[in-house]
C-alpha cells in the first residue's frame, strides 16, 4: 500500500480510505438548505410526499423556475421565504433519487 493510499496520524494509525466518498466535502451551509427546503415541504405536504409525484418533468420545471428566479435578481422564493437555489438543489435531488431508484415518472422531454 503506497502513501497516498493511506492517511496516517501522529500516532501511526492508518486507514486505507483513497477512494472513498469523502462527504465531509459537502459544505454545512449546503446541507442545511437542502434540509430546510425539505422540511419546509415535508410540513407543507408530508414527509416523502415529492415520491408520489405523477411525472418527473414537474421537478426539472420546478428547479427551471427556481433557477431562472434567481437569475431574475430574486434570492428567496416568495412562499416559502427560502433560497430559489435550494429549491432548486433540492428538486434536482429529487430527480436523481427517482431515477437512480428506476421509479421516475414520464418523460422529461
Amino acid at each position: 500500500m503506497t502513501k497516498e493510499q493511506q492517511n496516517t496520524n501522529i500516532e501511526g494509525f492508518t486507514k486505507d480510505d483513497k477512494d472513498k466518498i469523502r462527504y465531509s466535502l459537502i459544505e454545512p451551509i449546503i446541507l442545511k438548505a437542502h434540509a430546510e427546503v425539505l422540511t419546509y415541504g415535508a410540513n407543507k405536504y408530508e414527509v416523502g410526499n415529492w415520491k408520489k409525484v405523477d411525472n418527473i418533468s414537474r421537478y426539472m420545471d420546478a428547479a427551471y423556475r427556481h433557477i431562472e428566479a434567481y437569475r431574475q435578481g430574486q434570492n428567496k422564493d416568495e412562499e416559502s421565504g427560502l433560497s430559489h437555489l435550494a429549491h432548486a438543489i433540492t428538486n434536482l435531488g429529487f430527480m436523481l433519487y427517482l431515477q437512480e431508484n428506476k421509479i421516475s415518472k414520464g418523460d422529461i422531454s
